[in-house]
């Protein structure tokens, strides 16, 4: 922790108070740290019509702004303006970034809606830390609200969360028509009606003013708005001994200082003082003052070594904090260089060149962007990547238009940004409570892509394997001679289908009897692809078995080649079965086909039952642990299915019947048999043969391609898009490409920029060209 570069020192240096606040307080709140997080989502555009899509990008990162490499899923809310949630996404993000879609159909009438968003571990910390934007939706001609009736929301924040008698003390004042900021003008007067000063709206329903609170005296505060004059009493002095005053207007340095009457001074010497610098749940430095020297005298700090962003200072009195002020830094300004140029058309389309330096070094980052023409009198970017990361995590309660304190066109933005976390007044609490915020229960865990949870019976074997629908192995694991199961960190999406079955040390799969699934539903799809997760293995011939393999497919062939008559109808079908599944069983002109009786057919008999039947067959099972079967006592019989051989707990439980065979074919040898068995092309696509199939219902949302919407002379030109650019990423050079619609040659074109640098620089900017 590298202390502060202060300007002037003021103040006596105690080493043994201040390790004893490291101990005390400092140690304590850093001990149970949680990771921080925090979203924000860009979408296309901020007014849309009743067939427009909501396209998105969204952004997770760390306290630090650097893309989160904790968190895979990130859910995404559209919700009306009473909260209510109308759809939902979960969104995978991948270092940092994700993107997705809401369909306006969902919407039902004109308004105001919102979108929320926020990780499984933002939870920990609250919903006041979620991700809030507003859009507007128009389906229909708004209907004005023509009461006159207004209600008022008047706040005052004394700087240091209390008034201090006899002291110059700094009030804050908020003023809220019917929840929006509102124009007003006001003046403090005193018990003898004598006006002590005035203040006036300074943006948004900010003001402050300043004056000096008299012992004994009660002040009032007389605000005029909307023809409508509002009498409010000041808030009474508290018994308190100390002011915390910041002057935030120096860009390089900040500037504390602690009041108190002079009367106080002695009693204040007394008590041990600490201011501590954090920001949210890190510290970043904390020292003693010492009252003699430091009351009311300045102390400047050197930004640099404070954090971008909002920070804040908390004074502490003997261990227990007193006063806190929240103040915002901004050691980046000015150091970002975003410049845009656009080509000639090529075709119908537009290229787009952008350059992203940060002090004067390429820049790499990934962007989105929203293209719009200059027309759209609709787009109102009220948030953006720099007011969700830098500010609104930071601060309590709703924050109106927060993107205009980030907006360099407007000149009084840090004035007014100060002005706004003034109104952020200290609401007094203990030490433990400080800890509690600091340190919140781990309630909520990281989410690295979905669980799958459930139990199998009976247990064959303690390997799992979850199966993609194209038979590639997702994930396999060890179950501890335990029937319930848990598959982790899945990346899988809705309505994807997946499939479980128990796995041999080599991979051969086969399928459980009972699967019970916590999660996911059981596919009602009539199609349904059989598994196959791996080739039987093919070992190659002894030289007992190619004289054997000669012998019989020597017959074959002879007989095929010496007769020359018309073939007959069982010649035929035995040449379409050779062509059609020799791909599947190499040497199958070596084997002979058995017939099947019809009603073995009609009846659903089990074919495994025929076999035993037909071909006299014995199932053994050798000490419960292994299956086989047998021909005669010494004849071992072998069996495939498509061409691929059975395993000994699959043929225990192989769900076949004779109705969906084709064929059975024979191959003897002198000491076992093969058996291949063909299944008709019905089973092959209708029917699980070895395998449940399960769609997921709870996954990743898949994201749709985004489409260039056409050009509608019937739609409002207020409300016309260009592009929408997702996924963007600058090189080493800090460039990237792009190319967007061809519009209107005459106009110009809005670009809407916002990105994330790998190493935790913000990049907002509105470009029109």
């Amino acid at each position: 922790m590298a202390k502060f570069c202060v300007c002037i020192i003021l103040f006596a240096y105690s080493a043994f108070a201040q390790e004893h606040f490291k101990n005390k307080i400092v140690e304590p709140l850093q001990k149970n740290n949680l990771y921080f997080e925090k979203a924000f989502v860009h979408t296309n555009k901020t007014t849309y019509l009743d067939d427009d899509v909501i396209w998105f990008q969204a952004y997770v990162a760390d306290n630090n702004n650097l893309p989160s490499n904790k968190t895979t899923l990130l859910y995404v809310n559209l919700t009306d303006s009473a909260g209510q949630v109308i759809d939902s996404k979960n969104i995978f993000i991948s270092n940092g970034i994700g993107v997705g879609e809401f369909d306006i159909a969902n919407i039902n009438g004109s308004g105001q809606y919102f979108i929320q968003a926020y990780t499984n571990n933002m939870r920990n910390f609250g919903d006041a830390n979620f991700f809030i934007k507003e859009i507007n939706v128009i389906k229909e001609p708004s209907i004005t609200d023509k009461s006159n009736r207004n209600e008022y929301d008047i706040q005052f924040f004394p700087e240091s969360g209390y008034l201090l008698d006899d002291t110059e003390n700094v009030l804050g004042i908020k003023l809220l028509t019917n929840g929006s900021g509102t124009d007003f003008t006001g003046r403090i007067i005193n018990s003898k009606n004598q006006e002590i000063t005035r203040f006036k709206n300074e943006y948004s329903g900010l003001s402050s003013c300043k004056f000096k609170h008299t012992s004994g005296e009660s002040y009032q505060a007389i605000i005029e708005t909307n023809d409508t004059i509002i009498k409010l009493k000041i808030p009474d002095n508290e018994k308190r001994e100390l002011l915390l005053s910041v002057d935030n207007s120096n860009q390089q340095q900040l500037t504390i200082e602690l009041k108190a009457p002079e009367k106080l001074l002695q009693e204040l010497n007394k008590h041990n003082f600490t201011l501590l610098f954090h920001q949210n749940h890190t510290i970043i430095d904390y020292f003693q003052i010492d009252p003699k020297s430091m009351i009311n005298k300045k102390l400047e700090i050197d930004k640099q070594h404070l954090k971008n962003g909002v920070n804040t200072i908390t004074l502490f009195k003997n261990y227990e904090p007193i006063a806190e002020r929240k103040f915002y830094v901004d050691n980046q300004l000015n150091e970002l260089t975003v410049t845009l140029e656009k080509d000639h058309s090529k075709n119908d389309s537009i290229v787009c060149n952008l350059k992203i330096l940060n002090k004067n070094k390429p820049l790499k980052s990934k962007l989105s962007i929203s293209v719009l023409p200059e027309s759209t009198a609709n787009f109102n970017e009220t948030t953006t990547i720099k007011s969700a990361f830098l500010l609104t995590p930071y601060v309590t309660g709703y924050i109106e238009n927060p993107a205009y304190y980030f907006d360099p066109k407007n000149q009084k933005r840090l004035e007014h940004l100060d002005l706004l976390l003034l109104t952020q007044g200290f609401v007094r609490y203990s030490f433990a409570e400080m800890i509690t915020a600091f340190n919140p229960k781990p309630a909520y865990e990281f989410e690295s892509g979905f669980k799958l949870k459930g139990a199998v019976s009976p247990l064959a074997t303690n390997y799992l394997g979850l199966i993609a629908k194209n038979n590639t192995l997702i994930q396999k694991i060890y179950l501890k001679n335990d029937n319930s199961f848990e598959f982790n960190k899945l990346l899988l999406y809705k309505n994807d289908a997946v499939k479980i079955s128990f796995l041999s040390p080599e991979n051969e799969a086969f399928q459980p009897k009972n699967i019970r699934l916590n999660t996911i539903e059981k596919s009602t799809f009539p199609k349904i692809n059989r598994y196959k997760i791996s080739e039987p293995k093919k070992e190659p011939f002894t030289e007992k078995e190619y004289e054997e393999y000669k012998y019989y497919t020597g017959i074959r062939l002879n007989e095929i080649t010496i007769k020359s008559k018309k073939s007959s109808k069982s010649s035929i079908r035995w040449d379409k079965l050779v062509k059609k599944h020799k791909s599947k069983v190499f040497d199958i002109g070596a084997y002979y086909e058995i017939e099947m009786p019809e009603d073995s057919r009609k009846n659903n008999e089990l074919f495994m039952s025929f076999l035993l039947r037909n071909q006299g067959i014995r199932f053994v099972s050798w000490k419960g642990i292994e299956n086989y079967l047998e021909a005669s006592a010494d004849t071992e019989a072998f069996l495939y299915v498509n061409g691929k051989l059975l395993t000994s707990l699959e043929l225990s439980t192989l769900p076949l019947k004779m109705k969906d065979v084709e064929a059975i074919m024979k191959q003897p040898f002198k000491n076992y048999i093969k058996y291949q068995v063909f299944t008709t092309e019905q089973y092959n696509n209708d029917i699980v043969e070895l395998f449940d199939e399960f769609i997921l219902t709870n996954a990743y949302d898949r994201s749709k391609k985004y489409y260039t919407p056409a050009f509608n002379h019937n739609r409002p030109a207020s409300l016309m898009e260009i592009d929408w650019k997702t996924n963007l990423t600058t090189d080493y050079n800090g460039r990237t490409a792009f190319k967007i619609a061809q519009n209107n040659a005459t106009q110009k074109t809005i670009f809407s920029i916002q990105g994330l640098s790998e190493d935790g620089i913000l990049i907002s900017e509105i470009i029109v060209k």
